[in-house]
């Protein structure tokens, strides 16, 4: 029988198509801890305002659970994901050399 042994972390808001971002508008919310949401409801901040807000909205886009912008939280375990994702890519690129 075939055995997960990886999982793939994906950290492109599923609303703008966009990767998310450790800070700023591109920071990762969460809907995922309101009852009837699950962990894969995550959106850029930039992402779910515009969804609920700016078109008046108010279903999650993932699992479609009534939700409003403000009872999103910042989903700060996956900001860490992102930055840690960020400095393994930093250190699997090569120094580089400067051209004379």
């Amino acid at each position: 029988d075939p055995v997960m042994t990886q999982q793939t972390l994906n950290f492109t808001c599923p609303i703008l198509q966009t990767r998310m971002s450790d800070k700023g508008e591109l920071r990762p919310m969460s809907a995922a801890h309101l009852p009837g949401h699950t962990p894969r409801c995550v959106f850029s901040h930039k992402g779910i305002h515009s969804w609920l807000v700016g078109s008046r909205r108010s279903q999650c886009p993932v699992c479609k659970t009534p939700t409003t912008f403000s009872t999103l939280k910042e989903c700060k375990s996956t900001a860490r994901q992102i930055r840690s994702s960020a400095h393994a890519a930093d250190d699997d690129m090569p120094d580089a050399t400067p051209v004379d």
